[in-house]
C-alpha cells in the first residue's frame, strides 16, 4: 500500500498513537497502525466467505522503511540502522491459511522468488520446473537470497552475506564491455554458491 510510504500522511487522530510527523518514524508507526487495522478488517470479512477455508493469503513487502539518509527518519530517537542496503531487504513474509496449516515460524533464508516453489510444495503439485529459487519448506533447501539496492548487489545465506558495489566496479574496470561486467558479477555469485548450483526443482 502507499499508506506506509513517505510522506506519512496522518490517517486520522484515531490512529495517532505517537506525535505525528510526515517525515519520521513516528508518522510511519501511525500509518502502520492504520494499515494493520484495515488488514484485520479485510481478514475478518474474508472469514465470512465460503472460499476462506480453501484460500492461502500471502502478505509480504518489497522493502523496509526508508532509504538513504536516516537522519530525518530517526530524528529524536536512538535508532541507528547498520548495513542499510541489507536491512532494506529484511522484510516480513506471512502465509496465512488457518484451515490448511498450523502457525509456525520459519527461519529459512529466502526471498520473494521463493513464493512460487513454496506454494508448489504446500499444494502438493506434481512435475518439475526450472527456477532461481527454492521452496521455503523443502528440507534440502539451499538457503540463499540475492538482492539489489541502488548500485549494490548482494547475496545472503545462513552463513553471512556478500555485497558488491557496481559503481566502484565500473570505476575500476577500464574499457571492459557491459557484458563482461555483468558476467563478472554473475561469476562472483556462482563462486559463493560453490557446489550449490541454480536449482532445477523436482517434485515427485
Amino acid at each position: 500500500t502507499s499508506t506506509t510510504h513517505t510522506p506519512f500522511i496522518s490517517p486520522g487522530k484515531k490512529w495517532e498513537h505517537y506525535k505525528h510527523n510526515n517525515k519520521n518514524i513516528f508518522g510511519f508507526l501511525n500509518t502502520l497502525k492504520y494499515a494493520d487495522d484495515k488488514l484485520g478488517l479485510f481478514i475478518n470479512n474474508a472469514k465470512k466467505k465460503p472460499w476462506f477455508d480453501n484460500t492461502i493469503f500471502i502478505f509480504m513487502a518489497d522493502h523496509t522503511i526508508g532509504f538513504g539518509d536516516d537522519s530525518g527518519l530517526f530524528k529524536d530517537t536512538n535508532i541507528k540502522v547498520q548495513n542499510r542496503e541489507l536491512e532494506n531487504m529484511r522484510i516480513p513474509l506471512l502465509f496465512y491459511a488457518p484451515k490448511i496449516f498450523k502457525p509456525s515460524i520459519n527461519n529459512t533464508v529466502g526471498s520473494q522468488v521463493d513464493i512460487i516453489p513454496t506454494l508448489v510444495d504446500i499444494l502438493g503439485l506434481k512435475g518439475s520446473f526450472s527456477t532461481l529459487s527454492n521452496s521455503l519448506l523443502h528440507p534440502t533447501n539451499n538457503q540463499f537470497a540475492i538482492f539489489n539496492s541502488g548500485q549494490t548487489i548482494g547475496i545472503v545465506n545462513k552463513s553471512g552475506y556478500l555485497k558488491h558495489t557496481l559503481d566502484k566496479k565500473l570505476e575500476q574496470t577500464g574499457n571492459n564491455t557491459l557484458e563482461e561486467k555483468l558476467l563478472s558479477s554473475y561469476q562472483i555469485v556462482q563462486k559463493l554458491l560453490n557446489e550449490n548450483k541454480w536449482i532445477n526443482n523436482k517434485y515427485d
